[in-house]
């Protein structure tokens, strides 16, 4: 398929935006050759909460990604195709969607969910409409492959939506599925993101068919999200103070290390431990505690058979917090951490299959909300 006119050109060019809390990830690939990357630091995207802040943040942003492009000597002129991380849209099946018009609208409607991967789309869209360029996005967080008894909440009014890094963990569950000899198809992981957010995925044949939405409050708690909370409590809480409710979502993003010990830094905490610091041992042993729980459980969805449990994630990257889930669930099944969360290489790659035709672009609409299986 052919997404909006590519240009057929003999060295294909691809565009690649990944936001993320604190910085903007950007890549050209000529090809699969990597010929510039850049992470634009210090860089924190802002809540979208309307028209005029969007645009300022647009503008600024596109002035600094502009500029780096123009000191090595890279026009737009040349790109072929731009492909970025998203956030939350409606519920999609796994593959490449066009970032449109209906896309961004859904992006600003719900981007007090993730704001980050919300701009990255967006700005997209800005830079693939002024200079006529297609616009792609994979495997958006709200890819729904979830079996139905895993929908089931357990009050009618509440029904459970699949939310979690999809791009992330598919694109390591094909990684390591290479790695020991199967395709991601025929295998059985145990997906674990150590993000910002804790999201710990069930794969069967391809499929996640559970996953917590580490997001917004299910499962492990982490550096800055709560996980899940004592219903007892927030019921007491907000029946008392009702006019704080509409704070419910930022107290879901100022919980774990930031909440407890005034921190984001998984570093910092690590080196309180280091000093013995009781309160930091404590709270650190309590994550790694219902992180390793939560596997324990997603291990009960696949029935014990399980090929993997992978770690991945920002905070993978530490040996202390990799041995200490490892001590809990290495019963389970081999253990396999990457690191390198594929991200960028995945985006690309799905680029230069949309450019040769090989990977087809389904159309994104604002009413596609049903599930898929």
């Amino acid at each position: 398929m052919n997404p909006g006119g590519i240009r057929d050109v003999r060295k294909k060019r691809i565009l690649i935006i990944n936001t993320g809390v604190q910085s903007i990830k950007i890549a050209i690939f000529d090809e699969d050759k990597v010929v510039f990357n850049k992470t634009i630091r210090e860089q924190k995207v802002q809540p979208i909460n309307d028209y005029i802040t969007l645009q300022k943040q647009l503008t600024a942003t596109k002035q600094r990604l502009l500029l780096q492009l123009k000191k090595a000597k890279i026009e737009m002129k040349s790109i072929d195709l731009i492909v970025s991380n998203t956030g939350y849209i409606q519920p999609v099946k796994s593959g490449a969607y066009t970032i449109n018009e209906a896309m961004v609208s859904d992006l600003i409607e719900h981007s007090f969910y993730e704001a980050e991967g919300s701009f990255g789309a967006i700005l997209a869209h800005s830079l693939a409409e002024y200079y006529q360029v297609p616009a792609i996005t994979y495997d958006p967080p709200t890819v729904d492959e979830l079996q139905d008894v895993a929908r089931v909440s357990g009050h009618p009014d509440f029904v459970r939506r699949s939310y979690f890094n999809a791009l992330n963990q598919k694109a390591v569950g094909r990684h390591i599925a290479k790695k020991i000899g199967t395709t991601y198809e025929e295998a059985k992981f145990i997906i674990v993101h150590l993000g910002s957010a804790v999201s710990v995925g069930a794969h069967e044949n391809g499929k996640v068919i559970d996953v917590n939405n580490g997001y917004y409050g299910e499962g492990p708690f982490s550096t800055i999200r709560t996980g899940s909370l004592p219903m007892e409590a927030v019921m007491k809480k907000y029946i008392a103070s009702p006019e704080e409710v509409k704070e419910l979502p930022l107290i879901l993003k100022q919980g774990g290390f930031l909440g407890y010990l005034g921190t984001d830094s998984l570093t910092d905490v690590e080196w309180r431990i280091v000093e013995d610091d009781q309160e930091a041992i404590a709270i650190y042993d309590a994550m790694t505690y219902q992180i390793a729980k939560e596997i324990g459980a997603y291990a009960t969805v696949l029935k014990g058979n399980v090929d993997a449990v992978i770690l991945t994630g920002g905070m993978s990257i530490s040996p202390f917090l990799v041995k200490k889930i490892s001590e809990y669930i290495k019963w389970i099944a081999p253990i396999h951490i990457v690191e390198d969360q594929l991200e960028m290489q995945t985006l690309s790659q799905v680029g230069l299959r949309v450019l040769n035709n090989e990977e087809e672009v389904m159309m994104y609409t604002s009413c596609d909300a049903k599930r898929h299986k």
